[in-house]
């Protein structure tokens, strides 16, 4: 099965809810049905109100999305009512109306992806209705006069909304919106899984006049709000004793786009940062730093302020630990070190002539992988571009560092942004990095004029594809072509900022996970809400599988299968589970070990950690074994980052209590 589909069918349903074992308090939430410490829950709708009594009116009104822990379920005549609270310690807030409120059964929400590069989602009335658009030989003849007429504001029949033109950050705090998942099934589009997902779209403003909404999303970008798009490159450049040809093109390009961008007045309109980075300090003192920050995009004002800031720029005097440079510290200094907020297109160029330095090597300054790097500058809506000059000196490492480069530059909407210069080609990375500035200063250029640059999903892909020759492209056109789609989905994104773009008002509804058009295109994020208790149990979990299977992996004769599920017992026990499930010690998944079975019991496919028994363990190569290990490695490095990232943490519900805080993290950072 595809890695794409393997992760929505496998999260479509994952992780029900993770488990609390903080409530002290005898008053406690009712249990789902069939579970042992996972809580029944509620988002509300539109018009709830918390009441002290049943039967009363005149109450609080709750914001719509809010989430609640039901403790009691009450009859009165013809109404059902349910007794909630906000936490799991016995906090009841009141009673609400149980058909006021939507019952939430997953951690895992849904968001819009960036719909660059394709057209909108339809969002349907019925299974059936999506189901039978899929059975169809050509599902997108079916969507599109739908999707016209939607647009339109004529909605067709069994329509019930439309996804937004602009982007809408689900993270941003003045736009938080849940889309749960009520219900989903499996559909084969060719050979092809797709999910079809009954979801609510719960945010947090409401409007009685449904037809509000489709109007709202249908219109068309205001030109005076595109016409302040701006954007910053930032190039993340190794600075190591080979590196000195390559910094003085750069240093020449930015000088020379800085003086066309002056001739045009977008001076103020596009900025170029700088980061450097070498190696560790530590090993070698000599090198002076591991990364660094020579110019911030928002504090530079023309091509002399960007030279004057480098001028100190130099290659290194001294050689490096190892072939390989620490990459991932330049690009994370970028990523951390500067307000990427203020600009709508958000750009990182790396540069080097060597590979990066992994995060399970001692030299690491970061311990993170190619994964968690792409991961992050995704969370902040960065491309990252890579220049791999392919030296006579890293021919050895040149396989590898393409791997490397083009997992982390991989990206939704093209193939991905990594270039290979052959021999190190002085002059050619010149004319890529001439071609990448060129095209995003344009691109500038076009909104400051008001031009129409946000366009629809297909203008844009076809606009692109018009330059296409029979000709294998050359490095420049194709950097040209990849940020022009780039650029179009940065300025979606701008323009969900600017025009405050909302998801569409509270309503259920079905919709795809996949393109009409291209079903191998997703439509939809998913993302999992852990509090900080829970991501610290996962974080547990995960660090006592971890030290077991690394003592197996260093003991000559490895661990044997009694002493193996002797430890899993132990650490269910630790974690409030239940040893017992480990009855049968030759063929327990992890899975059902009792460690994780709350979480996905029930689901027709499970991931590699989570199937892995003793034998499957045993059965493994030193290298497999290797892999998982660093695997589960990253993820708790990642977990780290998340729990010391202070702005992406969500309050669902007023009054609720800290340690209620979700934050929404990315699948590809569950085990």
């Amino acid at each position: 099965m595809p890695l794409k589909a393997f992760y929505r069918v496998f999260f479509a349903i994952l992780f029900i809810a993770l488990p609390s074992f903080a409530a002290l308090a005898s008053d406690k939430p009712l249990l789902m049905e069939g579970k042992t410490s996972l809580y029944q829950r509620v988002l509300t709708t539109p018009h709830a109100e918390l009441v002290p009594k049943i039967g009363q009116t005149g109450g609080k009104q709750i914001a719509t999305f809010s989430v609640y822990y039901i403790y009691d379920r009450q009859e009165q005549g013809n109404i059902s009512w349910v007794k909630v609270g906000t936490s799991t310690n016995g906090n009841i807030a009141g009673w609400i109306k149980e058909e006021l409120t939507v019952p939430w059964k997953q951690q895992i929400v849904l968001a819009f992806s960036n719909s660059a590069g394709r057209e909108r989602n339809l969002l349907f009335s019925t299974k059936k209705f999506l189901s039978d658009v899929w059975n169809h030989e050509t599902p997108e003849s079916i969507v599109a006069p739908l999707r016209k007429k939607t647009l339109e504001n004529k909605r067709p029949e069994g329509i019930v909304s439309i996804e937004p033109e602009n982007y809408v950050n689900f993270q941003d705090p003045d736009n938080f919106y849940l889309l749960p998942i009520l219900g989903y099934e499996e559909h084969l589009a060719g050979n092809i899984p797709v999910n079809l997902l009954e979801i609510a779209s719960v945010t947090e403003k409401s409007q009685d006049d449904e037809d509000a909404n489709v109007n709202a999303q249908s219109q068309e970008p205001k030109p005076r709000q595109i016409k302040a798009f701006n954007a910053a490159v930032v190039f993340v450049i190794d600075t190591t004793i080979s590196m000195g040809p390559y910094i003085e093109k750069t240093q020449e390009a930015v000088k020379n786009i800085y003086d066309k961008i002056g001739e045009n007045e977008l001076a103020d309109q596009i900025k170029f940062g700088l980061v450097a980075y070498r190696s560790s300090t530590d090993e070698v003192p000599e090198l002076e730093y591991r990364s660094k920050l020579y110019v911030d995009p928002n504090e530079v004002e023309s091509g002399e302020d960007f030279l004057q800031k480098v001028k100190d720029l130099k290659p290194a005097s001294v050689s490096t630990p190892s072939f390989n440079e620490d990459a991932y510290s330049g690009i994370m200094t970028a990523l951390n070190e500067i307000e990427w907020k203020e600009f709508g297109g958000r750009y990182i160029v790396l540069v080097s002539d060597a590979g990066a330095i992994e995060g399970d090597d001692p030299l690491s300054g970061t311990k993170l992988g190619s994964d968690n790097i792409r991961q992050e500058a995704k969370e902040r809506g960065i491309a990252l571009f890579t220049m791999h000059l392919k030296t006579e000196a890293g021919k050895k490492n040149h396989n590898s560092t393409e791997m490397q480069y083009q997992d982390v530059s991989s990206n939704p909407y093209t193939d991905d942004l990594y270039y290979s210069i052959e021999a190190g080609n002085v002059d050619e990375y010149a004319q890529i990095v001439e071609a990448l500035s060129e095209t995003l200063t344009s691109q500038v250029d076009m909104a400051f004029e008001g031009e129409e640059t946000a366009g629809s999903a297909r203008t844009s892909t076809e606009d692109a594809q018009e330059e296409e020759t029979p000709e294998e492209d050359s490095n420049a056109e194709r950097i040209k072509k990849d940020s022009f789609l780039i650029g179009h989905a940065m300025r979606l994104a701008y323009l969900g900022r600017v025009e405050d773009t909302k998801a569409p008002d509270f309503f259920k509804a079905w919709i795809s996970d996949s393109d009409f058009a291209n079903p191998e295109k997703a439509t939809v994020d998913y993302r999992v809400l852990l509090t900080r208790k829970q991501l610290n149990d996962l974080d547990l979990i995960l660090s006592e599988l971890l030290t077991e299977f690394e003592k197996d992996q260093s003991s000559e004769e490895g661990m044997s299968s009694s002493d193996f599920f002797d430890t899993l017992r132990s650490i269910s026990a630790k974690m409030g589970r239940d040893p017992g499930q480990l009855s049968d010690s030759t063929t327990t998944q992890l899975g059902k070990a009792g460690l994780f079975d709350e979480y996905l019991m029930g689901l027709p496919y499970w991931s590699e950690l989570m199937e892995l028994t003793f034998e499957r363990w045993e059965e493994k190569g030193y290298m497999e074994k290797d892999t998982i290990l660093n695997s589960i490695r990253r993820k708790l490095r990642h977990y780290k980052l998340i729990n010391e990232d202070s702005d992406r943490w969500v309050i669902l519900t007023e009054g609720a209590p800290a340690s209620e805080a979700v934050y929404p993290i990315p699948l590809e950072l569950m085990p």
